[in-house]
């Protein structure tokens, strides 16, 4: 019976592959990161390799080289710069900052801050800053949600990245500031009341309002952009 040789080799074929596949180390992972990526409707980002290449992370970061820990690891000299030093930074080049678009699952809302200094003072703002060297977009969104709001939130993709000027600056450079953001969607976990954290603001910010991405509103048209990309539900 040569027809059913060949279909009890394919048979066994396709249980020893289907062994190998889940056992192999990193294997499972890699299969459910891809089954979840096509369940969010996400599409492969190609591109190509080189040396050291090790692939994009979730949040479009990408390694060169083995050592990644090295690579992402922050040095007390770049969290805090001295403040002569970061006016001649802010007057000669752009910032690169992250902004959160932090969901609460209960209602869909996002979470705004009132700007307490310049640039933008007074506006209703999404939280954010200066990412550090050595951060990924994910790390410093999930550090700047902490400092700034006192809430735990998990990244969920990156919206859009956003090009911004503004006439003003809280360094005295006398050339306002440009920024360079890169807006990450995350959503609240843990702590507070029904779970979902308990906003305190630290000193950049003067109060805090919850607003739905879909309502009508008279929101700067930066943060109308932002609303607008996650009503859309589409992350790059």
């Amino acid at each position: 019976m040569p027809q059913d040789r060949l279909t009890a080799g394919l048979a066994g074929a396709l249980v020893v592959a289907g062994t190998w596949l889940l056992t192999e180390k990193g294997v499972p992972q890699l299969l459910f990161h891809h089954v979840t990526n096509l369940l969010r409707g996400k599409k492969k980002r190609h591109r190509n390799v080189r040396d050291g290449y090790r692939g994009a992370t979730e949040d479009l970061s990408l390694f060169y080289g083995m050592d990644q820990a090295a690579m992402t690891t922050v040095t007390p000299e770049a969290r805090l710069l001295p403040q002569e030093l970061y006016e001649q930074v802010v007057r000669l080049l752009p910032i690169l900052c992250v902004d959160l678009a932090i969901e609460r699952p209960s209602d869909g809302k996002f979470l705004l801050v009132k700007r307490g200094s310049e640039p933008a003072k007074g506006f209703y703002w999404p939280p954010g800053g200066r990412i550090f060297r050595g951060e990924t977009f994910f790390a410093a969104a999930v550090r700047k949600a902490r400092e700034e709001t006192g809430v735990e939130a998990f990244p969920l993709g990156v919206l859009g990245v956003y090009n911004t000027f503004f006439p003003t600056s809280n360094w005295g450079s006398g050339m306002g500031t440009h920024t360079v953001n890169i807006c990450v969607h995350m959503r609240l976990v843990g702590g507070g009341k029904e779970g979902e954290g308990e906003v305190q603001l630290d000193e950049t910010s003067e109060e805090h309002v919850w607003v739905h991405p879909r309502e009508k509103c008279h929101h700067d048209p930066y943060v109308q952009e932002i609303l607008m990309a996650v009503a859309s539900g589409v992350c790059l």
